[in-house]
């Protein structure tokens, strides 16, 4: 092995063809190939197959078009050293094709970055395991405005310093067919700033180890974006499965599950004036008075729950509702709050409405059922029946402004011990009674 890479060009404006390349070196900072500073391409047709110990598999900064064919071997494998970094070059039209990216050990840096990553081709990962990063900052996965289209078939990280999978501006197309992420020291996955496509299509988030951070988190996507995730079942324990925050995007998530264990919420959307569309599951324990399965704060878009459940029991709110300024929000799930949990909170809203188009179940003891406060121009309604019981908390209570109504369907009906049954203070019913 040698202490420099295996390959290396800098300043490069050369046209380099390769076949097949097997890099091996087990030197204590020796890399597989370094690309620096190029005009030229570099195109390996053959197959590419690269094994360090510390040193970094790949790293291509400063200019150039680099290529990797669909032939042959194409992988990368390390102990501790970086597996593959990209910054500031284009894909040739052929693309680069990765079958496998791995990491070994723990690597101090992220384990694979692409940073300004061009086309006009695409990349795919392939493959890709990463044991751990340590160091401040340091992600899985980092893609930083990158307009090349960019694939993964899969990602198993576990035991990153900051983000399993962090995603930040204006990329291109990202898609990952599965992922399984696990004890992040940040969030599962990290969605910042897109402006195009991004889509995750199964695997498991914290379903090992929790993240510290949000099992999900989207924030300040554009107009036009298309955040998408489907069969992806999170777990979270210490933060929200599920954060949204200022989004004009569209985000969706269908056919999994949000389950939260202990403190955090299961969905929390916070301001934001894009489409939500949420069809997986929402299951929260959390024992909390803070907690909720549902929470939704300062949002103007319209938003859709619909899941076959949102259940909370141990504490807590099943669904709050606050500081709502326009759009429709609908459950069109069932929602059931049981086992000492609270029911739900819709207060100080001023514009949109909300409409629960399933059942609502609320067994909440001695916590209150339903509270309507203060939601002047916010319609509310019951549309697929609420049957409430409580020993001394009360049953339904509204009061300040806000239109209110319950539809002939479903059970309707509210059982208390002690508790008051119900208050209606200065609201009107809607014209449905």
């Amino acid at each position: 092995g040698t202490g420099g890479a295996g390959f290396q060009a800098t300043g490069s404006a050369a046209t380099f063809t390769a076949g097949a390349v097997t890099i091996a070196n087990g030197a204590a900072a020796g890399g597989g190939i370094s690309l620096t500073g190029n005009t030229g391409s570099f195109s390996f047709d053959g197959g590419l197959a690269i094994t360090t110990s510390s040193g970094t598999g790949f790293t291509a900064s400063g200019g150039g078009t680099i290529g990797i064919g669909t032939t042959g071997t194409r992988q990368i494998t390390t102990t501790t050293g970086q597996i593959l970094n990209l910054s500031d070059v284009s894909i040739a039209a052929g693309g680069i094709a990765f079958d496998s990216l791995t990491s070994t050990g723990i690597v101090p840096a992220d384990a694979v970055a692409l940073t300004d990553v061009g086309g006009p081709g695409a990349f795919s990962g392939g493959t890709v395991s990463i044991i751990g990063t340590s160091g401040a900052g340091s992600d899985g996965i980092e893609i930083t405005t990158s307009p090349a289209n960019i694939s993964f078939t899969s990602a198993a990280i576990a035991g990153t310093s900051d983000n399993g999978i962090l995603l930040s501006g204006a990329n291109g197309t990202v898609t990952f067919d599965t992922v399984t992420i696990d004890g992040a020291g940040g969030a599962g996955i990290l969605v910042s700033g897109a402006t195009g496509a991004v889509t995750f299509n199964g695997g498991t988030i914290g379903a090992t180890t929790v993240n510290a951070g949000p099992g999900v988190l989207i924030e300040d996507t554009v107009a036009g974006a298309e955040v998408t995730f489907r069969f992806l079942d999170v777990t979270a324990n210490g933060a929200d499965a599920y954060t949204l925050e200022d989004n004009a995007g569209l985000v969706t998530a269908m056919l999994g599950t949000a389950t939260q264990t202990g403190a955090g919420d299961g969905l929390e959307i916070n301001g934001g004036s894009g489409e939500v569309c949420f069809g997986s599951d929402i299951v929260h324990s959390g024992t909390g008075a803070g907690d909720r399965a549902v929470r939704i704060l300062g949002t103007s878009g319209d938003i859709q729950v619909c899941g076959s459940q949102v259940t909370k029991t141990n504490g807590g709110l099943a669904v709050e509702i606050g500081n709502v300024t326009a759009g429709s929000i609908s459950f069109d799930t069932a929602v059931d709050a049981n086992t000492g949990a609270g029911g739900i909170l819709i207060a100080n809203n001023t514009g949109g409405s909300t409409t629960f188009l399933q059942a609502v179940t609320l067994s909440t003891g001695a916590e209150d059922a339903v509270t309507l406060t203060n939601n002047i121009g916010h319609a509310v309604s019951f549309d697929g029946g609420l049957d409430i019981t409580t020993t001394s908390g009360t049953g339904f209570t509204a009061s300040g402004g806000g239109e209110i109504g319950l539809a002939a369907s479903g059970t309707r009906q509210i059982t208390t011990t002690t508790g008051q049954i119900i208050s209606l203070d200065g609201v009107s019913v809607a014209t449905g009674g």
